[in-house]
């Protein structure tokens, strides 16, 4: 038998550790960007998995048996460059959403596959960030960094 709120508070762990190495690495990627305009196009857009913890392993004996959906949601993210001669007052681009994520319990196995079924425990609808890097890195009359985000 699975305790699925020890489940939780260790999914909970893992996921904050994961969101600090991402930030760190968010830190130096926009850190060496801000320093050296080396702008990279991108285009990407992933539908990422659900991942389903049972309460039990023994469907026979528990057929009506709780189980946790978690949901990775989709992420799109997209770049706008600028000109290599860009002007100043313009800034390259990225843009990120996440949507979808969120986690919900649901009674019995046969219905996780059903968005519309079982008690949201998370539910992040929509979470989007904007980085705007100035294309001009030499002039300090513009903001060299502008960073938006919102959920």
């Amino acid at each position: 038998r699975v305790d699925t709120r020890a489940l939780a508070v260790l999914l909970s762990r893992r996921a904050t550790a994961a969101a600090d190495q991402t930030r760190l690495a968010a830190q130096r990627l926009v850190r060496q960007a801000v320093e050296y305009r080396h702008p990279f196009d991108f285009d990407l857009d992933l539908t990422l998995p659900h991942v389903v913890f049972p309460e039990t392993v023994v469907p026979a004996a528990f057929p009506d048996a709780a189980v946790l959906v978690c949901s990775g949601g989709q992420l799109v993210a997209k770049s706008t460059v600028q000109p290599e001669q860009a002007g100043d007052g313009l800034y390259d681009r990225c843009h990120v959403t996440w949507t979808g994520v969120g986690a919900r319990t649901c009674q019995g196995r046969d219905d996780w596959a059903n968005p519309a079924t079982g008690d949201h425990v998370l539910l992040v609808t929509d979470a989007e960030t904007v980085i705007d890097v100035s294309a001009a890195r030499n002039n300090m009359a513009y903001t060299q960094l502008v960073i938006k985000q919102s959920v």
